[in-house]
């Protein structure tokens, strides 16, 4: 979950994050098919963004404003930047 056993959030003091395979999330078909369902819209736009396979899903929450500017995929799990990201707030 979002909290350590100590009752803290996992990933920073405002931030807590939950990063798993896609079939350990509950409703994991219904959140594939809405990925997909938005990288199809996109690549209809721009057709040379490469198709996705859905495989892993990163949940984050934040309880203040601090952490939610800017962001960039830079951890070594995020990986080459050479496949769609999906983000939805």
């Amino acid at each position: 979950g979002w909290y350590s056993a100590a009752g803290q959030l996992n990933a920073t003091p405002s931030r807590g994050r939950i990063y798993d395979a896609i079939d350990n999330f509950p409703e994991a078909d219904g959140i594939r098919g809405l990925c997909l369902d938005l990288v199809q819209q996109s690549r209809a736009a721009q057709p040379n963004i490469p198709q996705m396979h859905v495989t892993h899903m990163l949940l984050l929450l934040y309880t203040t404003a601090e952490g939610m500017g800017w962001h960039r995929d830079s951890d070594p799990n995020d990986g080459d930047n050479d496949h769609p990201i999906v983000s939805i707030s």
